[in-house]
């Protein structure tokens, strides 16, 4: 019996969610914190603009009516600091997803899937919870040192967002 490449593709949504949800309500609540200075400080009520990007809290469809100014000039140390890690949550997400998208798709069973995943993931996945390892992570990358080394590197990642859902 075939089985499709893709099978397991669906399960990338869930797993980067599992990882970066707590980083992404992080960011949501620090922004609406930053909303909530700027506006006491004389700023827009529904949010500001900063280096390019619209902070709102509003929703998408609403936003673009809305006559947002830039942050307040005593804010902008701050908005910058969360700027920059609302970025690199981007930039890491990004990687997350590509190893992922790389990995997934050769796996042909579901102890494929349980033996290539770190172990932050496994308990995200109800089928693969029981299941035991049997060898190492990444393993279907082993033959492919670059494809291997990036993998490492966004296995990381999902450990460091793992680690922060401890702290925040």
């Amino acid at each position: 019996m075939l089985t499709s490449p893709f099978r397991f593709l669906p399960l990338l949504d869930p797993l980067v969610e599992s990882v970066m949800k707590v980083e992404a309500n992080r960011h949501h609540h620090l922004i609406m914190q930053l909303i909530n200075e700027n506006h006491a400080l004389g700023g827009h009520k529904n949010g500001f603009f900063f280096l390019g990007m619209r902070y709102s809290n509003l929703e998408t469809r609403h936003v673009v009516s809305e006559n947002l100014r830039y942050i307040v000039p005593s804010l902008t140390e701050a908005a910058h600091t969360l700027h920059s890690e609302i970025l690199q949550a981007f930039a890491d997400e990004k990687k997350l997803r590509q190893s992922l998208s790389v990995v997934l798709p050769r796996c042909k069973s579901n102890q494929d899937v349980r033996d290539v995943l770190p172990e932050v993931f496994i308990r995200e996945v109800s089928q693969l919870k029981d299941l035991k390892r049997t060898r190492p992570e990444g393993f279907l990358l082993e033959d492919h040192p670059m494809l291997h080394n990036q993998y490492v590197k966004a296995v990381n990642i999902a450990k460091y967002y793992t680690a922060n859902k401890i702290l925040y």
